[in-house]
């Protein structure tokens, strides 16, 4: 948080006062997600996705940092599942889903990508927008 005083004084006798606000920052465990593979063309066909969570915030580090896909199969992640991020580190994971007919009926894939942390003893939760 940033705190910034105010003081204002007068020449003509009248009294000083000061006012003081505080603001907050709030940064997090940002979450994004893309496709990196090939257009899909058949049921069959594999979608290729990169994840990735970035810590956001200045001074505090997630601990336990673990991926989970709706609708596909996590892959290697660099650094492994589990492992901490420290501010400004990013945690990046392949993902793969095979098109089921379902898929090819509704003529699209909605899946969303997220990533469960804990931050100073607190469970966290961030998700992605559905990628299609």
């Amino acid at each position: 948080s940033f705190t910034n005083t105010a003081y204002a004084t007068s020449t003509n006798g009248a009294t000083s006062n000061n006012d003081t606000a505080t603001a907050t920052v709030q940064r997090g465990l940002g979450v994004s997600k893309q496709q990196s593979g090939a257009n899909p063309t058949a049921v069959g066909d594999t979608i290729t996705y990169t994840i990735s969570a970035t810590n956001s915030k200045l001074t505090d580090t997630y601990t336990n940092v673990v991926p989970s896909d709706t609708n596909g199969v996590i892959g290697t992640c660099t650094p492994v599942s589990g492992s901490s991020l420290a501010p400004g580190e990013t945690m990046t994971c392949s993902v793969t889903h095979v098109v089921t007919n379902a898929d090819a009926a509704a003529g699209a894939v909605d899946n969303q990508a997220s990533f469960s942390a804990n931050l100073g003893g607190v469970a966290v939760h961030s998700t992605n927008t559905a990628v299609r």
